[in-house]
This record gives structure tokens, C-alpha cells and sequence, in this order.
């Protein structure tokens, strides 16, 4: 399974030429999808047709907040451009032991270094 970040949706519906991978991925449900995501990719005013296509895929589990503290408190010092959302969505590919899809350097750069 493969978890991914916003912008690897937003490059797939733009239909960037590095995204037919992740077509792939969505047409053989191998995508979950996590609710902060889900949530950003609403606030970009999305079609119809791409929130129906949302419905259909799984859920990640949504970590809990004293979790995400708990970890911060233990890698705080390894973290550079993170932010809140990003680190939920690390931590749910974690937790899913999903790959992390991301065009984010912050996020790549946390997965490289936690790995």
C-alpha cells in the first residue's frame, strides 16, 4: 500500500506526466487515503468527480495527537521543515506500514532520515 501526500493528488488530477504511477496504484486500490489529505485537497475546490473517486478509496489511521507529542519529544532534533500535517501523515504511512509518497522536500527529507 502507498499513502500519499497532497501534492502527489493534485500532480495526478493535473495530469502531470511523472503521476501515470500513481494511476496505476489508484486503479489497483493500492492508495490510502488520509483525512488531513483528503481535507486539503477539498479546500482546493476539487470537481465532483474527484471527490466521488475519494469515497472509494481506504482510510489511513488518523494518529493520535499525544502520539505525534510523543514522537516530536523523541525526534524533535532529526525534524527540519515539518509541519504538523506532514508529520501526521508520516506517521499513519508509519503506523499503516505504507510507502510515503511525497513531491515534499521537508517530508522526503524526514523519511530519509528516520529510515
Amino acid at each position: 500500500m502507498v499513502l500519499a501526500d497532497t501534492n502527489i493528488f493534485i500532480g495526478f488530477f493535473r495530469e502531470r506526466t511523472d503521476s501515470a504511477d500513481f494511476g496505476k496504484l489508484l486503479e489497483n486500490g493500492e492508495v490510502l487515503l488520509h483525512p488531513f489529505v483528503e481535507g486539503e485537497l477539498y479546500l482546493t475546490h476539487i470537481p465532483r468527480s474527484v471527490k466521488e473517486l475519494l469515497t472509494f478509496l481506504p482510510r489511513a489511521h488518523l494518529i493520535d495527537h499525544q502520539l505525534l507529542l510523543d514522537f516530536v519529544g523523541k525526534y524533535g532534533d532529526k525534524m527540519r521543515n515539518v509541519g504538523y500535517v506532514d508529520l501526521h501523515i508520516y506517521l499513519s504511512a508509519a503506523y499503516e506500514g505504507a510507502r510515503l509518497m511525497t513531491r515534499d522536500a521537508g517530508l522526503s527529507e524526514l523519511r530519509l532520515t528516520l529510515q
